[in-house]
């Protein structure tokens, strides 16, 4: 019986340096009705044994396993085998304060989406986030301009709504928040929790921002932000199609701008899927920022990679 049983999905790849405290946090919780659903994304080191010692002493532990196909097809997996009435995502490196799943139940708000502010911990200390709860009129705005943040931790999810939404697994990047968007087209508004947090890891990676994998994030840009404003609920409350023009414009900018070498920064703009993109941008704007913006990058590349230099600069100086 699902009652009010919390499926936690955990995807995994690579954690063996985080995978226990992450799972010591949650099955350590105040409230005990949980199922945890790990899906290891094919790590390569020893995240399976550590995993398969705990489930030895937790039975609310499972372990799917599968070839790396990335984050949504593993949260996918745990999803299609969650018994829960609830569902709750953990990231593999974060880990959570010992009393939120108690708070989330106690205080569950019928008819919106249930989630808790979150304690951003990077190697400079740590900060609390927190977000206020909005209304039906004002949550779809909020996800798509970053103002609580386009990621799905944190959250307490119907199973009964989740199942028939699912991650999509066409993209790679910023696909949380399409999820999200989606999500909250079944709900009336999204209420926070205060006492209690998320905690999330966010650590510099040796991922490198070469030409190809800025390039996939840009493709992926596109895709989602052309996915979220075709959506019913959205064309609702935001009929304005330049809005989102102007959003992946600015999703774009923050990506070429993380190239280091202006050879890099040529190779994308010579693409010809980076072409399509910047095509399409401006047959469906009607911003002169929007279209000057692509004229600029693909006429004078050169004077684009100075100004994005000068621009990280000064957002240095002003951190300093």
């Amino acid at each position: 019986m699902r009652e009010d049983l919390i499926s936690v999905i955990v995807p995994i790849y690579n954690g063996s340096k985080v995978i226990e405290k992450c799972l010591h946090s949650i099955i350590n919780q105040t409230y005990k009705n949980i199922e945890v659903i790990v899906i290891d994304d094919g790590s390569q080191d020893n995240t399976v044994e550590l995993v398969e010692d705990i489930i030895e002493k937790d039975s609310r532990v499972n372990l799917l396993k599968q070839a790396n196909a990335g984050p949504s097809v593993a949260r996918n997996r745990g999803i299609d085998a969650s018994k829960g009435r609830y569902i709750f995502f953990v990231d593999g490196d974060d880990f959570l304060d010992l009393e939120l799943f108690e708070i989330l139940i106690s205080n569950y708000q019928k008819g919106k989406l249930n989630g808790v502010n979150y304690r951003l911990i990077t190697e400079k200390g740590s900060k609390l986030s927190k977000r206020e709860s909005c209304s039906n009129k004002n949550m779809f705005f909020n996800i798509v301009n970053g103002k609580i943040g386009g990621y799905i931790w944190g959250y307490l999810y119907e199973y009964n709504i989740v199942k028939n939404i699912k991650f999509d697994t066409n993209a790679h990047y910023i696909e949380d928040m399409l999820f999200l968007v989606s999500y909250c087209e079944f709900v009336d508004g999204i209420f926070y929790h205060d006492d209690v947090f998320y905690n999330y890891l966010m650590f510099s990676t040796s991922i490198t921002n070469s030409s190809f994998n800025v390039l996939k994030k840009i493709k992926d840009i596109n895709y989602i932000i052309d996915t979220i404003k075709i959506k019913k609920n959205i064309r609702k409350m935001v009929n304005d199609n330049n809005y989102f023009t102007k959003k992946k414009v600015r999703l774009i900018d923050s990506e070429i701008a993380k190239l280091r070498k202006y050879k890099e920064m040529k190779e994308i703009i010579q693409n010809e899927d980076f072409a399509i993109i910047v095509k399409q941008i401006v047959e469906e704007s009607r911003s002169k920022i929007c279209i000057f913006y692509c004229a600029f990058i693909c006429k004078i590349p050169f004077v684009m990679y100075i100004y994005t230099k000068l621009r990280l600069s000064i957002k240095t100086i002003k951190r300093v």
